[in-house]
């Protein structure tokens, strides 16, 4: 019998008097914690699951599967919608995305400024290069005007 089967371990709804959580190895089966009787196994110890109940990020996984599978039973029935209602939803979609994208660019920032205050390093030349980087990409994309550093790009 292979010992990573969830069936080799005996289910507990309830955590069992002297059993601890086992922090040493991971549960082969969704939902459940892995617990033991902290004795060791030559001496008679036992290993087990406890039913865990789902905690908010739990609940935000299975969300987000509902939401795929729901995007998935969408798309069929995409092919009714008026080419407004789809511009619309792929424009939301879109602009949700960009909201997400920046968010988790903010947070890396704060994170590498916090490095830079720990470590004694100049955070300022950082921003400043991040705000020159972002002026460019602005000019050259949206305003359309070749920077210097770009101008020395294209004559290569």
């Amino acid at each position: 019998m292979n010992k990573l089967e969830p069936r080799y371990y005996e289910h507990f709804e309830t955590m069992p008097d002297g059993w601890s959580i086992d922090k040493t190895w991971g549960s082969p089966e969704y939902g459940w914690q892995p617990i033991h009787n902290g004795r060791s196994v030559l001496n008679g110890g036992r290993k087990g699951l406890l039913r865990v109940k789902p905690t908010a990020k739990h609940a935000k996984d299975e969300v987000t599967v509902a939401v795929a599978v729901a995007t998935v039973a969408t798309k069929e029935r995409l092919q009714d919608l008026s080419v407004d209602e789809v511009q619309a939803i792929a424009e939301t979609t879109n602009r949700l995305a960009r909201e997400r994208f920046k968010e988790m660019l903010l947070k890396d920032l704060l994170i590498d400024l916090h490095v830079c205050r720990m470590e004694g390093w100049d955070y300022k030349q950082y921003v400043t290069e991040l705000k020159m980087l972002i002026d460019e990409t602005y000019q050259t994309v949206v305003l359309k005007r070749p920077t210097a550093k770009h101008a020395k790009v294209v004559l290569r």
